[in-house]
């Protein structure tokens, strides 16, 4: 068995996490899939003898998304000791997939471009409802005007709605396209007299008011996770080990159970473990928002000062 975290790119709600981990369990070869909405990845574990990366990447395709396979684990953890009994998992955040980035950015575009052109449209929409008497192109103008945003902002509802019956599921999409599109068709009617009223701006500004949603939401997504990889960054990615006497600076992956670590005054610490020799005050603000610096030192066995997984403190 493979376990491998991909990337997706094209999630507009929880359901559809749900959408693409259905899709992914149904798959030949996987055993299990977990897609995380709000990080937007995928981890899923399968059996290379009968699927492989690249039927997952078509099968979330197939599904309306797209996948792009990590480089490396999101998280990668090393079980490290420095005095026995004592394990800690360090854990390496790993910088997201160039090319889903830049995707992701695309779409951020993208959904700022369809915010901007379904307002334009749908509030003299609205205005042309509300506030002018009625007149003999109205109606007409109406349809002009709801038409783009129906069809165009709109068609990612309608994708995802073609998405969850394929699985046989309904998720947000079907239900902002089935309202939309009952108004739109009810109010068409109205263009060759089979009915009195149309709603035209009804579905028009409802899609509007989603996207601009949506919009604000990968907004503050998108700010959380640039705040989470800074402090990603600020992680050690080398510690000093201390082998058959001698001070060895490597990579923190390499560390292995039982090695002895360096730590400088000034220094980060790299992994937890127990203080076997010396003091120094250590800055736990990332896991305990104290600001003051915390003492540690050497003490005997029965009541040694554990640090914890977590880098600058």
């Amino acid at each position: 068995m493979k376990k491998s975290v991909f990337d997706v790119v094209g999630m507009h709600c929880a359901s559809c996490s749900i959408l693409i981990k259905r899709r992914l369990e149904k798959t030949p070869g996987v055993k299990s899939a977990n897609v995380n909405y709000g990080s937007e990845k995928a981890t899923v574990e399968f059996d290379e003898k009968i699927c492989n990366e690249g039927k997952i990447v078509k099968t979330v395709e197939q599904t309306g998304y797209k996948a792009f396979p990590r480089a490396e684990p999101a998280m990668r953890m090393n079980h490290v000791q420095m005095q026995h009994g004592t394990r800690m998992n360090p854990s390496m955040g790993m910088p997201g997939h160039d090319h889903a980035a830049m995707l992701k950015e695309q779409e951020m575009k993208e959904l700022k471009l369809k915010v901007i052109v379904s307002a334009a449209l749908s509030l003299p929409a609205l205005a042309l409802v509300m506030l002018t008497p009625e007149f003999q192109f109205k109606t007409l103008i109406l349809f002009i005007l709801a038409t783009p945003v129906q069809f165009w902002a709109g068609k990612q509802f309608y994708q995802g709605t073609i998405s969850g019956f394929r699985v046989y599921s309904a998720n947000m999409d079907t239900l902002i396209a089935m309202g939309t599109s009952a108004a739109y068709i009810y109010s068409v009617a109205s263009l060759f007299g089979l009915v009195m009223e149309n709603y035209f701006e009804i579905g028009a500004i409802l899609i509007t008011f989603v996207l601009l949603g949506k919009y604000l939401e990968a907004l503050a997504k998108g700010r959380a996770s640039e705040a989470i990889k800074k402090l990603m960054g600020l992680n050690p990615k080398t510690a000093i080990v201390i082998r058959n006497g001698r001070e060895n600076e490597i990579p923190i992956e390499q560390v292995a159970v039982g090695d002895k670590i360096r730590v400088r005054p000034g220094e980060k610490i790299p992994v937890d473990g127990i203080v076997v020799e010396g003091d120094s005050s250590v800055d736990e603000s990332m896991l305990t928002g104290e600001s003051l610096p915390v003492e540690k030192t050497a003490r005997p066995s029965t009541s040694t000062v554990r640090s914890r997984s977590k880098p600058q403190r």
